[in-house]
């Protein structure tokens, strides 16, 4: 790996190049803006550094693209990580005959939002019927592009969106009365295929479909009534192999699959009786580390774990009866800050952290008793924007759309 070369010869403080709020990365590209301040030396040329890790990165794009009217360049970019299901840092650096500038600041760019069905970075809304049928919402911030309709019935459930085929579009896994797995392979609102994928003995139990190895495949994650995990991991609707992970105990209840160290691959988050946060971090079936983060006063409960600030590492949110939240901002094991933000009133329920915007951070989904669907759009605990998306029938459940 190349890290950006920091030139004293550049006259130019690092503020002076800021890469703009990112666009959605879509397959393995990105849409870059950048801009430089009006004391800056004239720029050469530019060079785009893509990395795992903030600071330490190769070169994806080097040259001088076109500015607009309003002084802003634009470069798409293709960037190899984004293609095999990484989440990367990007940031810039300015060249002239002096040298090469101090990097601009680092964005982190997901490899896709969660229950993203049709593949353009913005996570999408699933509705399920009393009756069985199923609706998709294709979103955009809180306009609906699309909607399509699905007959699924009753005999079955619902228990994932994950990307089982990497195309960087959410399938859909059910799991039968019966125990029966399948799955439908997802374009948008189209089911482009339906199969199954493995009858599973009632005494175990889909928990959740996080990418465990990073290859950008979902995997299923599973739990014994003896407390013992084990996950199928995916290729499509093929299982590649199963691997046992550990037994916790029966005082432990599975939280959530947050990517806590961003390293793209998703671990696992449990919360003991006594209150206790204990958490694996994992590469496929192995546990590389783990560790417990905190232990929570009596009646807090984990809410969801997405990436409320866009820095690759999964927050953890903790809601209260009042509707306020309260938020742990993550680094790996260790607990790099925390917030506290009001709800939005009496009557609101959350129902899920989905990133609606495709700007790489968690938004808040609530919906009223009455039936009307909110969105809050979130960076850290602050509301940059809000807006109601549609009031539908109390008949109609919001599937879950934290992984």
């Amino acid at each position: 790996m190349r890290t950006a070369s920091l030139s004293a010869r550049w006259m130019v403080a690092a503020s002076t190049l800021a890469l703009l709020i990112p666009c959605p990365a879509l397959a393995e590209s990105v849409s870059l803006r950048w801009m430089e301040a009006a004391e800056s030396e004239r720029a050469l040329g530019f060079r785009v550094y893509a990395g795992l890790t903030e600071g330490d990165g190769e070169i994806v794009y080097e040259g001088l693209p076109a500015k607009d009217e309003e002084g802003v360049y634009h470069a798409d970019v293709e960037i190899e990580e984004l293609d095999q299901g990484l989440g990367v840092y990007v940031w810039l650096t300015a060249t002239n005959q002096r040298g090469e500038s101090p990097p601009s600041n680092a964005n982190f760019y997901s490899a896709g939002a969660v229950n993203d069905l049709d593949g353009d970075g913005r996570s999408d809304i699933l509705w399920r019927h009393d009756s069985g049928l199923l609706v998709a919402f294709l979103m955009n911030g809180t306009s609906i592009n699309h909607t399509g309709l699905m007959w699924a019935g009753n005999d079955r459930s619902v228990v994932g969106t994950p990307d089982l085929d990497g195309d960087g579009r959410a399938d859909i896994v059910w799991r039968g009365l019966d125990g029966l797995v399948s799955a439908w392979l997802m374009d948008g609102t189209d089911v482009i295929a339906d199969a199954q994928i493995s009858t599973l003995p009632l005494d175990w139990t889909i928990i959740a479909t996080p990418d465990l190895d990073g290859d950008g495949r979902g995997d299923i994650l599973l739990r014994h009534a003896t407390g013992y995990l084990g996950a199928w991991f995916m290729d499509g609707t093929a299982i590649t192999s199963f691997g046992g992970i550990g037994l916790f105990g029966t005082a432990w209840t599975f939280a959530a699959a947050p990517d806590l160290d961003a390293d793209g691959r998703d671990d696992l988050l449990f919360q003991h009786t006594n209150g206790t946060l204990h958490a694996w971090l994992m590469d496929g079936a192995t546990i590389v580390s783990e560790g417990a983060i905190f232990t929570l006063p009596g009646g807090w409960q984990v809410s969801g774990a997405p990436d409320l600030n866009g820095d690759g590492h999964s927050d953890l949110l903790f809601g209260f009866d009042s509707g306020d939240f309260f938020a742990f901002f993550m680094n790996g094991l260790a607990i790099a800050g925390w917030s506290l933000a009001p709800g939005p009133g009496p009557g609101w329920v959350v129902q899920g952290f989905p990133d609606l915007n495709g700007d790489n951070r968690g938004d808040i989904l609530w919906r009223h008793v009455d039936g009307s669907v909110h969105a809050w759009f979130m960076d850290g605990m602050q509301i940059l924007d809000q807006g109601p998306i549609v009031t539908v029938g109390t008949d109609w459940t919001i599937l879950d759309v934290m992984r």
